[in-house]
């Protein structure tokens, strides 16, 4: 009987200890798999920081190429589905750029984000955020002469909630001073814009529709002012 116990317990442990040379092995497995996973994890995290970190920097750099070619980078991370959503805010803030390319782009992107999730929260932000920001409107100049009256138009236009970046001087033949409009039927706030100007500078501002060439290519609430005379 003795010998018969004996013999059980050996059996139990020759199995235990197979099981453990097979457990072992196993168990070590898992935890290095699971370490791993946790490092690329933890990479991933860090990668994604970076370029976070990386577009930020871009986007509020002082060089004007940089921040166009950084805002249409991510023109494609969102077509890719990896726009993060950590830059929204910045986005918001960069429609009312003073620099037409920045301000288009960073328009589009974020069109793009809210057609991606048409019944989400961030939607609803992003179509507020279009439609409460200040109209905006480009100055141009057409002789060094002018330059005066359109930085006295561009302040007038500051004063009045417009956004209107810095005036340009170009050199091109335009029949008379003009108000131009990208938008079929836009013409609530041209109409205003040359009330005011008109009024206060005793100019005769033209509203030209240009939305025929420029359809689907301009943002919302865009304008341009030539100064001819």
């Amino acid at each position: 009987m003795a010998d018969e116990k004996r013999d059980g317990w050996a059996k139990v442990e020759i199995i235990a200890r197979i099981a453990g040379s097979l457990l072992i092995p196993l168990i070590i497995f898992i935890v290095g798999y699971q370490f791993n996973m946790r490092m690329k994890h933890d990479n991933e995290q860090q990668r994604n920081a970076d370029r976070i970190t990386t577009l930020i920097s871009s986007l509020s750099s002082q060089n004007e190429q940089e921040r166009e070619m950084t805002v249409e980078f991510c023109n494609y991370l969102v077509d890719q589905g990896q726009f993060p959503n950590e830059l929204l805010p910045i986005f918001k803030n960069l429609i009312n750029s003073a620099n037409r390319d920045v301000s288009e782009g960073a328009t589009q992107v974020l069109q793009k984000i809210a057609e991606k999730n048409p019944d989400s929260k961030v939607t609803n932000d992003i179509k507020q955020t279009i439609a409460e920001r200040n109209p905006i409107v480009y100055i141009q100049y057409t002789t060094e002469d002018l330059k005066g009256k359109a930085n006295a138009i561009r302040n007038r236009l500051n004063e009045n909630n417009y956004n209107a970046p810095a005036t340009e001087l170009v050199k091109a033949k335009v029949s008379g001073n003009q108000i131009r409009y990208f938008k079929a039927g836009d013409t609530e706030i041209p109409n205003q814009i040359k009330q005011m100007l008109d009024a206060s500078f005793e100019t005769d501002f033209k509203l030209v529709d240009l939305s025929q060439r420029y359809q689907g290519k301009t943002r919302d609430k865009m304008y341009e002012i030539w100064l001819a005379n």
